[in-house]
């Protein structure tokens, strides 16, 4: 879509939920209350007297859609790229769509938390990656460890500012978009004119992931319109899609 007056977007709109995504990957979507109930049934069924009966507790595990703020519960959210993709400028731009203030917790020395109390959900930024083969280990193993604690989605960051994605890179997100975890591809600082090329070589990274085009902040091109003198802009898009393809209610 192009806006005249010096302004171009462009965007890529991505169809499918999280939850269609999940099921095309082959993630398990069953949460660990619906096993431990379903377990439960079970047991309780294969057992033969009244008496055996009353000594299994009668637990009810059915959630609401309130429990996980009730119990504290956060959903964990992934961001991860190279040194100043801008992977902080996203999520600040993810909380002023929101209308939220995120507060920056402590993490353990691999990654930051952004945390968003209102929505229940932690932004876990990985630091920035230097493309040498000990960094990207380092970077993959933090990423693994998030998903085995529940992480169920990730932002995967590329500078579109570069016009390129290294042979390493492509191999790290090859490797991440094997795991059951739903991966995006923000192609970050989209203010140039003509992007069909780098979605191109980003798209063929990976049939298993999706691609969106943001631009998290207003960008001041340092040129003045000739006829007014005002400074030229590209105002921010892409992080409301972002949002709605995360499943993130606005």
């Amino acid at each position: 879509t192009y806006i005249f007056e010096g302004k171009k977007i462009h965007r890529i709109y991505c169809s499918k939920s999280i939850s269609e995504e999940k099921e095309a990957k082959g993630v398990n979507s069953e949460t660990f209350a619906d096993k431990i109930q379903a377990n439960n049934r079970t047991i309780k069924n294969s057992i033969a007297t009244d008496e055996t009966q009353k000594l299994i507790p009668n637990i009810s595990l059915e959630k609401s859609p309130d429990d996980d703020a009730a119990d504290g519960s956060y959903r964990k959210v992934i961001v991860v790229g190279k040194t100043a993709v801008g992977k902080t400028t996203l999520i600040e731009g993810i909380a002023s769509c929101l209308g939220v203030v995120f507060k920056q917790c402590d993490g353990d020395g691999t990654y930051s938390v952004f945390e968003d109390e209102i929505n229940k959900i932690q932004w876990y930024e990985v630091n920035g990656i230097d493309l040498g083969i000990k960094e990207i280990d380092q970077a993959f193993n933090t990423v693994t460890r998030l998903i085995s604690e529940n992480a169920d989605s990730l932002v995967y960051c590329i500078s579109a500012e570069s016009g390129r994605v290294e042979d390493i890179e492509k191999e790290l997100i090859r490797r991440i978009a094997d795991k059951d975890i739903v991966t995006i591809i923000a192609l970050t600082m989209c203010y140039k004119e003509d992007l069909h090329e780098m979605v191109k070589a980003v798209s063929d990274v990976s049939n298993k992931v999706s691609v969106m085009q943001v631009l998290a902040k207003t960008y001041h091109t340092g040129v003045k319109h000739p006829v007014t003198g005002q400074p030229l802009m590209v105002d921010a898009f892409g992080v409301n899609d972002l949002c709605e393809r995360l499943e993130i209610e606005i």
